[in-house]
């Protein structure tokens, strides 16, 4: 997938970006994603929220995978034609001895009453409804390129990680447990639920939601 990112897809987009960069890290056992500056600003305007261990997503995995800020990534191009509007903030991926494993990821820190669809928000379909957009474009945007869409749909597994803290949530030791899944609707409002998923729900790719401090198992 790296050399995909790194050749396949500037070639397509006619345009390589000075300074290009695609740099995936090698993770492996228990880790965790956030939005490092969204999460220092969060500490300067609520005081109370300095010792936060800025975890919003919790991923656990025996074998080794590489995790892409995606949004990083995509936005060298910006400035050109090809610009992608919308994006999720990671992708993710695991290619070890026939099996393959691909994920979009996008996470927020917010209350449960902008996760869930409200009139009254920015996004009124809620944050949860709003992250499934962002990966939904972003796979979209790379599917446009043959060779990757080609690499994406022949994945065994497939899914769009939506990763979710609540901003009160205390810091808590990291849970291995793997949780069961719930059946849900984008639309229905799931405060409760942890971990639940929704299938095949586009191209092929699961959607499920990860609640801190539940551990997604990769």
């Amino acid at each position: 997938m790296k050399d995909l990112l790194q050749q396949a897809l500037p070639m397509e987009f006619g345009v390589m970006p000075p300074n290009f960069q695609c740099t995936p890290l090698v993770r492996r056992g228990l880790f965790s994603l956030s939005d490092i500056d969204a999460c220092h600003r969060c500490k300067e305007i609520f005081q109370e929220r300095a010792l936060c261990n800025e975890q919003t997503l919790i991923i656990n995995t025996t074998d080794e995978i590489e995790v892409l800020d995606f949004e990083s990534y995509i936005s060298q191009w910006d400035s050109t034609l090809v610009k992608v509007d919308r994006r999720c903030d990671y992708l993710m991926w695991n290619d070890i001895e026939g099996f393959r494993k691909v994920g979009l990821c996008d996470i927020t820190c917010s209350k449960a009453e902008h996760v869930n669809p409200n009139p009254n928000d920015k996004h009124s379909e809620g944050k949860r409804q709003y992250a499934y957009g962002q990966m939904r474009e972003s796979l979209d945007a790379l599917m446009g390129i043959h060779v990757i869409e080609q690499y994406l749909l022949t994945a065994t597994e497939k899914v769009f990680l939506f990763g979710w803290r609540e901003p009160e949530m205390l810091n808590q030791a990291q849970d291995n447990a793997e949780d069961a899944m719930v059946s849900f609707i984008l639309d229905t409002a799931i405060e409760d639920a942890d971990t639940f998923e929704q299938p095949a729900i586009h191209r092929g790719f699961d959607f499920v939601q990860v609640k801190y401090p539940t551990a997604y198992k990769w």
